[in-house]
């Protein structure tokens, strides 16, 4: 195998990897959200998830046989075992409040995802590890003009 053909054949694992991961996105998301649809363009921007997916074997295996039971509880794992990684709160605190906002937008009443949301936002702004990683991660371009 030519030293292209590598490069081309890992570079077509890596992106079947992504769809694989992405498709699970949505597989967790319509499990745990059930309420709203999850096409796979939708979840790309909660990558936060796919990592944590691709970390816990269990939970992409029940995720890959769409097995509800399983993936609940895999998740509630999951959950558990990062209460602690305020990137991951954060995501899911991003997650709840858009949630929240889809289902009052169609009609229906959002208030487990605002308790949710409001819950985490309201522990994250509290944490010092959350403006750290906040002020390292987010960036402002902020220009103040002064006549």
């Amino acid at each position: 195998m030519s030293e292209l053909n590598k490069y081309e054949t890992e570079k077509l694992d890596d992106h079947v990897k992504r769809l694989k991961l992405e498709v699970a996105t949505a597989n967790l998301l319509a499990n745990i959200m059930p309420e709203n649809h999850w096409p796979v363009e939708k979840v790309r921007r909660y990558g936060f998830l796919a990592s944590k997916i691709e970390k816990y074997p269990a939970l992409l295996h029940n995720l890959n046989k769409n097995n509800r039971h399983f993936i609940l509880k895999q998740w509630t794992k999951v959950v558990s075992k990062n209460k602690s990684d305020t990137q991951f709160l954060h995501g899911l605190a991003v997650l709840y409040r858009e949630q929240a906002i889809a289902l009052e937008g169609n009609g229906e009443k959002g208030e487990r995802y605002w308790t949710l949301s409001t819950c985490l936002w309201s522990l994250l702004f509290s944490s010092k590890e959350f403006w750290n990683y906040f002020s390292k991660n987010c960036r402002f371009n902020i220009s103040i003009k002064i006549n």
